[in-house]
This record gives structure tokens, sequence and C-alpha cells, in this order.
């Protein structure tokens, strides 16, 4: 079914295109909600918030302004952050007097490194260190941005990023084809 009809019949309560939506949708979201996770439990609750938050929110969505899929992948990272805040999960090291921007080399993961093994190296990091590394590298978040959502200064977010990406670089090793990535 055509992506505005299934928005509008959800709209109007119809049950079976409500669980088509969410049928389209609960994989991606899972992953999402996986990746920002300290637990599958606590991942399998955030998908549960997040499909809450869609079709509560549903008639606020707008086609015209943005992509749909966009909007719930916001919707499922702000809620996993939410739990974050809410259970205060996160740890965060102390600054160690990093400078502000960070040029570290890690492995060009398109050429060498097949992603699954790496989200599956991603997720072996601790909470703290991937959640920066997910907001900042994947989801292309600022240090100003991160320290906002999660409340938390920017020279934390920028310490907890070196890190991860240390720990990253050492997991896949010192190898010649490296990209320079800031």
């Amino acid at each position: 079914m055509e992506l505005k009809l299934l928005i509008k019949k959800c709209l109007q309560n119809d049950r079976k295109a409500q669980f088509e939506l969410f049928d389209q949708y609960v994989k991606p979201i899972s992953l999402i909600c996986e990746r920002y996770g300290p637990d599958l439990p606590t991942a399998k609750d955030n998908v549960q918030k997040t499909f809450i938050k869609i079709f509560k929110n549903l008639a606020s969505f707008n086609g015209d302004k943005g992509n749909f899929g966009a909007w719930i992948k916001r919707i499922a990272i702000n809620e996993c952050l939410m739990t974050y805040r809410k259970n205060k999960r996160l740890v965060f090291l102390e600054n160690e007097d990093l400078p502000n921007t960070l040029n570290v080399y890690l492995p060009d993961f398109g050429s060498n490194i097949d992603f699954e093994l790496l989200l599956k190296e991603i997720g072996t990091i601790p909470l703290g260190y991937r959640t920066i590394f997910m907001l900042s590298v994947v989801e292309g978040y600022s240090h100003r941005e991160i320290s906002a959502q999660l409340g938390i200064t920017e020279s934390t977010s920028r310490t907890q990023l070196f890190k991860a990406r240390k720990i990253l670089m050492n997991k896949f090793g010192n190898s010649s084809n490296l990209n320079k990535v800031s």
C-alpha cells in the first residue's frame, strides 16, 4: 500500500493498516534501538515506546516537509536518549584535555571490513562511547547537539568519540588503507 494511503488509514484507526505500518518499520526501528540500547530488553521497550509515539503523533507528520523514514528514525533515537536520561544509564569519563578537533584514523570500512562486522564491533564498546559514536559518526550530530541531547559538555562528547574511535581502530588494526575522519 502507498505510504500516504497507509498513513491515512492508520489515522482512521484501521488496525490492518497499523499492523502493516508496524511490519514495514519494525526491523529498522529495532536495529536503531539495539544499537543505542544497553541490552536487548531495553531495546525492545524502546521499540514499543517508539511505535506508541509514532501512532500517537502520526497526524503531525507532514509528508510535504519531510521523509517518513527519517521522521520515525528521529523518534526512535530520541526515545533511546530519553531512556538514558531517565535511567541515568550512560557513564561518561571526564575530559582529558583533548584538543577541540580530533583527527583520528580509522580503517576504510567500505573496502575491507564487512558492515555487519563493524556494527557488531560498535556494539561491544562501552555504552557511553557507543552512543556518542553513533550520534556523531552515523547520525551526523554535532558535539553541540549531542551535548544538548545528553546533558553533557561538548568536551565530554569529544572525549567519548575519541575513545570510541581509538577502541575501534585497535580492534581493526592499523592498515595502510586508512581514511581521515574528524
